[in-house]
């Protein structure tokens, strides 16, 4: 449950159409290739300009990095590694 939370700017990728039917602090980018992503990645380049936008300083949308360790777990035998050996449903 969010408590106390608000945004205070989008971020959409389409037309300026688009742009209408959110609030006026809304940015919409032509397409994925202007949101600025790393080669080969879903991590925002540091030149993006939606990099270190957010209210926190943080790059706006999801944390890649955090998600990449949950899906690793501590020990690396997470979903996200090769190391992962499936355990039957009992």
């Amino acid at each position: 449950m969010l408590v106390n939370t608000s945004a205070t700017t989008n971020q959409a990728i389409g037309d300026d159409a688009l742009k209408s039917r959110y609030p006026p602090v809304t940015t919409v980018v032509p397409g994925w290739a202007a949101v600025g992503f790393q080669s080969g990645t879903y991590k925002l380049a540091p030149t993006s300009r939606f990099a270190h936008a957010g209210e926190d300083g943080k790059d706006l949308g999801a944390d890649i990095d955090a998600i990449q360790r949950a899906q690793t777990g501590p020990d690396g035998s997470g979903c996200g590694s090769s190391n992962a050996t499936a355990r039957p449903i009992r």
